[in-house]
């Protein structure tokens, strides 16, 4: 299609090539597989993360046919997990990218909690990349309970062992009990 996406209708694929990589081990057979994948999140930092104005908060846009839409769905929060997941088994000098990408991302995916009035991300945010209004603002802000940015929190808090991440998980965690009942 004309839309390329880590949010909906995108992220599972992503998500799955690193996957099947790892489950079969790491065969000789899926280091293509490994290679697609790595070669993909190469391609979405050069091409799809983009930088808020003036806060300089990373998030990853969707390109709908040669032009950048300054949207991210929440489903694309599974994207730091994904990158952090990929990491200890990417070649090169990959591993350190990644790992700063996943930080830098779920940083704008918390954001996307902490600048509601309910504690609860919107579906879609809209992100400023040339003025001075908010960084972040919901383009539909309706909330699916979702978990993708609670699974980046847990996989960023097991990798680094940092309070902050589990803290921030049970912030979202209290937003849902308080809001969703």
């Amino acid at each position: 299609g004309a839309t390329v996406t880590l949010g909906a209708n995108g992220d599972s694929f992503f998500e799955y090539l690193l996957k099947l990589y790892v489950q079969a081990n790491g065969a000789d057979a899926m280091q293509v597989v490994l290679r697609e994948w790595e070669r993909t999140m190469d391609d979405m930092k050069a091409r799809l993360v983009h930088l808020t104005y003036p806060n300089q908060k990373h998030f990853v846009a969707e390109r709908q046919f040669a032009s950048i839409a300054r949207r991210m769905d929440h489903l694309a929060c599974f994207t730091p997990a994904m990158l952090l997941l990929g990491a200890p088994i990417s070649s090169g000098d990959r591993a350190a990218a990644y790992n700063a990408s996943a930080a830098q991302l779920l940083e704008t995916c918390v954001e996307m909690y902490t600048s509601t009035p309910t504690g609860l991300a919107p579906e879609v945010a809209q992100f400023d990349t040339s003025s001075l209004s908010p960084d972040v603002s919901p383009l539909r802000p309706e909330n699916y309970l979702r978990p993708e940015t609670v699974e980046s929190l847990f996989v960023m808090y097991r990798r680094t062992g940092e309070e902050t991440y589990r803290d921030q998980a049970w912030a979202i965690f209290q937003a849902f009990e308080t809001h969703t009942r």
